[in-house]
Protein backbone atom coordinates (compact mmCIF):
# COMPACT_ATOMS: atom_id res chain seq x y z
CA UNK A 1 0.00 0.00 0.00
CA UNK A 2 2.56 2.69 0.58
CA UNK A 3 4.47 1.62 -2.65
CA UNK A 4 1.46 2.15 -4.64
CA UNK A 5 0.52 5.99 -2.48
CA UNK A 6 4.30 6.54 -3.41
CA UNK A 7 3.94 5.81 -6.99
CA UNK A 8 0.87 8.69 -6.42
CA UNK A 9 2.86 11.24 -5.28
CA UNK A 10 5.30 10.83 -7.93
CA UNK A 11 2.79 11.22 -10.53
CA UNK A 12 1.53 14.35 -8.80
CA UNK A 13 5.10 16.10 -8.43
CA UNK A 14 6.06 15.32 -12.30
CA UNK A 15 3.06 17.10 -13.20
CA UNK A 16 3.95 20.07 -10.97
CA UNK A 17 7.61 20.05 -12.40
CA UNK A 18 6.24 20.26 -15.86
CA UNK A 19 4.79 24.00 -14.61
CA UNK A 20 1.97 22.50 -12.48
CA UNK A 21 0.17 22.31 -15.59
CA UNK A 22 -1.71 19.22 -17.27
CA UNK A 23 -3.08 19.61 -20.80
CA UNK A 24 -6.80 19.21 -20.66
CA UNK A 25 -7.61 15.20 -21.91
CA UNK A 26 -3.85 14.04 -21.36
CA UNK A 27 -3.39 11.86 -18.57
CA UNK A 28 -0.74 10.09 -16.69
CA UNK A 29 -0.15 6.12 -15.71
CA UNK A 30 1.15 5.14 -12.61
CA UNK A 31 2.07 1.72 -12.69
CA UNK A 32 2.38 0.40 -9.00
CA UNK A 33 5.30 -2.09 -8.65
CA UNK A 34 5.17 -5.74 -9.09
CA UNK A 35 4.60 -7.67 -5.70
CA UNK A 36 3.36 -10.66 -7.52
CA UNK A 37 -0.54 -10.31 -6.82
CA UNK A 38 -1.17 -6.83 -7.22
CA UNK A 39 -2.83 -5.54 -10.51
CA UNK A 40 -1.54 -2.51 -12.50
CA UNK A 41 -4.08 0.36 -12.40
CA UNK A 42 -4.35 3.65 -14.85
CA UNK A 43 -5.33 6.87 -12.99
CA UNK A 44 -6.02 9.72 -14.67
CA UNK A 45 -3.81 12.74 -13.50
CA UNK A 46 -7.03 14.79 -14.56
CA UNK A 47 -8.93 13.02 -12.56
CA UNK A 48 -7.11 12.81 -9.32
CA UNK A 49 -6.37 16.86 -9.61
CA UNK A 50 -10.06 17.18 -10.08
CA UNK A 51 -11.44 15.01 -7.39
CA UNK A 52 -8.89 15.06 -4.85
CA UNK A 53 -9.77 10.97 -4.35
CA UNK A 54 -7.98 8.50 -5.61
CA UNK A 55 -9.74 4.56 -5.46
CA UNK A 56 -7.35 1.60 -5.35
CA UNK A 57 -8.32 -1.61 -5.75
CA UNK A 58 -6.03 -4.02 -3.06
CA UNK A 59 -5.07 -7.81 -4.33
CA UNK A 60 -7.56 -10.20 -4.33
CA UNK A 61 -6.79 -13.06 -1.84
CA UNK A 62 -6.98 -16.57 -3.35
CA UNK A 63 -10.59 -16.68 -3.08
CA UNK A 64 -11.04 -14.13 -5.79
CA UNK A 65 -12.94 -11.81 -3.19
CA UNK A 66 -10.92 -8.28 -2.65
CA UNK A 67 -10.47 -7.70 0.88
CA UNK A 68 -9.91 -3.87 1.11
CA UNK A 69 -11.40 -1.05 -0.59
CA UNK A 70 -9.76 2.29 0.15
CA UNK A 71 -10.46 6.05 -0.97
CA UNK A 72 -7.98 8.42 -0.20
CA UNK A 73 -10.25 12.14 0.24
CA UNK A 74 -9.08 15.60 -0.26
CA UNK A 75 -8.73 15.75 3.93
CA UNK A 76 -5.99 12.96 3.81
CA UNK A 77 -7.60 10.52 6.01
CA UNK A 78 -8.45 6.83 4.09
CA UNK A 79 -11.40 5.66 4.46
CA UNK A 80 -11.95 1.78 4.61
CA UNK A 81 -14.73 -0.68 3.64
CA UNK A 82 -13.27 -4.15 5.14
CA UNK A 83 -15.15 -6.82 2.92
CA UNK A 84 -14.76 -10.92 4.20
CA UNK A 85 -11.88 -12.00 2.80
CA UNK A 86 -12.46 -16.05 3.52
CA UNK A 87 -14.47 -17.74 1.21
CA UNK A 88 -15.23 -21.68 1.84
CA UNK A 89 -15.96 -22.99 -1.46
CA UNK A 90 -17.74 -26.13 -2.13
CA UNK A 91 -20.35 -25.41 0.80
CA UNK A 92 -24.08 -24.67 -0.50
CA UNK A 93 -25.30 -20.94 0.49
CA UNK A 94 -26.95 -20.23 3.68
CA UNK A 95 -30.56 -19.32 3.69
CA UNK A 96 -32.62 -17.92 5.61
CA UNK A 97 -35.90 -19.11 4.07
CA UNK A 98 -38.12 -21.71 5.97
CA UNK A 99 -38.90 -24.51 2.86
CA UNK A 100 -42.49 -25.43 3.49
CA UNK A 101 -43.41 -28.89 2.09
CA UNK A 102 -45.72 -28.95 -0.88
CA UNK A 103 -49.09 -30.11 -0.86
CA UNK A 104 -51.60 -31.12 -3.26
CA UNK A 105 -55.49 -28.88 -2.99
CA UNK A 106 -57.97 -32.10 -4.47
CA UNK A 107 -60.80 -30.50 -5.99
CA UNK A 108 -63.66 -32.66 -5.91
CA UNK A 109 -66.27 -32.09 -8.25
CA UNK A 110 -70.26 -31.63 -8.26
CA UNK A 111 -72.05 -34.80 -9.21
CA UNK A 112 -73.01 -34.32 -12.74
CA UNK A 113 -76.96 -32.89 -13.11
CA UNK A 114 -79.48 -35.04 -12.92
CA UNK A 115 -83.09 -34.15 -12.96
CA UNK A 116 -85.87 -36.26 -12.22
CA UNK A 117 -88.15 -37.64 -15.19
CA UNK A 118 -91.72 -36.79 -14.40
CA UNK A 119 -94.78 -38.03 -17.01
CA UNK A 120 -97.06 -34.77 -18.24
CA UNK A 121 -98.84 -33.70 -14.98
CA UNK A 122 -97.30 -35.70 -12.98
CA UNK A 123 -96.71 -34.54 -9.70
CA UNK A 124 -93.63 -35.10 -7.01
CA UNK A 125 -93.69 -37.47 -4.41
CA UNK A 126 -92.28 -36.84 -1.55
CA UNK A 127 -91.82 -38.61 2.17
CA UNK A 128 -90.92 -36.00 4.81
CA UNK A 129 -89.77 -37.61 8.22
CA UNK A 130 -88.37 -36.03 11.22
CA UNK A 131 -89.16 -34.38 14.88
CA UNK A 132 -90.35 -31.23 15.87
CA UNK A 133 -88.24 -29.03 13.81
CA UNK A 134 -90.08 -31.01 10.77
CA UNK A 135 -93.34 -30.53 12.79
CA UNK A 136 -92.50 -26.39 12.49
CA UNK A 137 -91.64 -26.42 9.05
CA UNK A 138 -93.58 -28.80 7.27
CA UNK A 139 -96.47 -26.34 6.39
CA UNK A 140 -94.31 -24.15 4.63
CA UNK A 141 -92.63 -26.78 2.61
CA UNK A 142 -96.18 -27.95 2.42
CA UNK A 143 -97.17 -24.96 1.23
CA UNK A 144 -94.13 -24.10 -1.51
CA UNK A 145 -94.63 -27.10 -3.14
CA UNK A 146 -98.66 -28.02 -2.86
CA UNK A 147 -98.61 -27.18 -7.01
CA UNK A 148 -95.67 -29.75 -7.68
CA UNK A 149 -95.88 -32.32 -5.70
CA UNK A 150 -97.80 -34.46 -3.14
CA UNK A 151 -96.09 -35.14 0.58
CA UNK A 152 -96.41 -37.83 2.43
CA UNK A 153 -95.84 -36.58 6.36
CA UNK A 154 -93.80 -38.90 8.96
CA UNK A 155 -92.87 -36.34 11.79
CA UNK A 156 -93.54 -36.06 15.14
CA UNK A 157 -91.63 -34.38 18.19
CA UNK A 158 -89.48 -36.41 20.13
CA UNK A 159 -89.34 -39.13 17.52
CA UNK A 160 -86.05 -40.75 15.86
CA UNK A 161 -85.37 -41.95 12.34
CA UNK A 162 -86.05 -45.76 13.92
CA UNK A 163 -89.69 -44.64 15.31
CA UNK A 164 -90.34 -44.60 11.50
CA UNK A 165 -89.36 -47.85 10.67
CA UNK A 166 -92.38 -50.75 10.66
CA UNK A 167 -91.31 -52.42 13.80
CA UNK A 168 -91.97 -49.56 15.80
CA UNK A 169 -94.81 -47.34 13.55
CA UNK A 170 -96.41 -50.41 11.73
CA UNK A 171 -98.60 -49.41 8.80
CA UNK A 172 -96.97 -46.26 8.84
CA UNK A 173 -93.47 -47.24 8.30
CA UNK A 174 -91.21 -45.78 5.58
CA UNK A 175 -91.36 -49.67 4.50
CA UNK A 176 -95.33 -49.51 3.23
CA UNK A 177 -94.29 -46.60 0.65
CA UNK A 178 -92.49 -48.90 -1.61
CA UNK A 179 -95.56 -49.34 -3.35
CA UNK A 180 -95.86 -45.52 -3.84
CA UNK A 181 -92.23 -45.07 -5.33
CA UNK A 182 -91.73 -42.05 -4.42
CA UNK A 183 -89.21 -39.69 -6.19
CA UNK A 184 -87.45 -38.30 -3.02
CA UNK A 185 -86.78 -39.15 0.96
CA UNK A 186 -86.59 -36.18 2.82
CA UNK A 187 -85.09 -37.25 6.56
CA UNK A 188 -84.84 -33.88 8.51
CA UNK A 189 -83.90 -35.56 12.01
CA UNK A 190 -82.27 -33.54 14.91
CA UNK A 191 -80.77 -36.95 16.99
CA UNK A 192 -83.45 -37.95 19.64
CA UNK A 193 -82.73 -40.62 21.50
CA UNK A 194 -85.32 -41.04 24.08
CA UNK A 195 -87.57 -43.51 22.40
CA UNK A 196 -87.48 -47.32 22.63
CA UNK A 197 -85.56 -47.86 19.43
CA UNK A 198 -82.95 -46.17 20.28
CA UNK A 199 -82.11 -48.10 23.43
CA UNK A 200 -79.99 -50.73 24.32
CA UNK A 201 -80.86 -54.19 25.43
CA UNK A 202 -81.57 -52.86 29.36
CA UNK A 203 -83.63 -50.42 28.17
CA UNK A 204 -81.05 -47.59 28.37
CA UNK A 205 -80.65 -44.78 26.16
CA UNK A 206 -77.71 -45.30 23.74
CA UNK A 207 -74.99 -43.10 24.13
CA UNK A 208 -71.72 -42.63 22.32
CA UNK A 209 -70.17 -44.67 19.69
CA UNK A 210 -73.52 -47.27 20.10
CA UNK A 211 -75.67 -43.94 19.76
CA UNK A 212 -73.60 -42.88 16.20
CA UNK A 213 -73.76 -46.30 15.38
CA UNK A 214 -77.44 -46.52 15.46
CA UNK A 215 -78.09 -43.64 13.54
CA UNK A 216 -75.47 -44.57 11.15
CA UNK A 217 -77.23 -47.22 10.82
CA UNK A 218 -81.00 -46.57 10.49
CA UNK A 219 -80.18 -43.77 7.87
CA UNK A 220 -78.46 -46.67 5.62
CA UNK A 221 -81.53 -48.42 5.77
CA UNK A 222 -83.74 -45.64 4.56
CA UNK A 223 -80.93 -45.26 1.39
CA UNK A 224 -81.20 -48.61 0.84
CA UNK A 225 -85.24 -48.36 1.10
CA UNK A 226 -84.77 -45.54 -1.42
CA UNK A 227 -82.82 -47.77 -3.73
CA UNK A 228 -85.44 -50.61 -3.75
CA UNK A 229 -87.73 -47.93 -6.10
CA UNK A 230 -84.72 -46.10 -7.77
CA UNK A 231 -85.44 -43.19 -4.99
CA UNK A 232 -83.34 -40.24 -3.34
CA UNK A 233 -82.64 -39.54 -0.56
CA UNK A 234 -82.03 -35.86 0.82
CA UNK A 235 -80.67 -35.54 4.80
CA UNK A 236 -81.30 -31.95 5.98
CA UNK A 237 -79.10 -30.92 8.92
CA UNK A 238 -80.70 -29.42 11.52
CA UNK A 239 -79.62 -26.05 13.33
CA UNK A 240 -77.40 -26.79 16.78
CA UNK A 241 -79.50 -26.80 19.48
CA UNK A 242 -79.23 -24.82 22.80
CA UNK A 243 -77.84 -27.99 24.97
CA UNK A 244 -74.98 -28.72 22.46
CA UNK A 245 -73.49 -24.93 22.37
Amino acid sequence: MKLARVAVLVALIGACADGGVVPEGSSRTVVEPDLGSSPVVSTSVDEVAATGTLVQSVASSSTGVPEKTVASTSTGVPEETVVPSTVEFGEPPVSSTTEVPSTTLFVLEDPPYTPIDLEADEQLRVVLAGDSITDQVAPYRQWILSEAATIEHRHLWGTALCDWFADSRGDLGLEHLEPWEPHLYIVDHGGNGMTPCMADAAGLPLTGEAYTAKYLADTEYVVELASRTGSRVLLVDQPVSRGDL
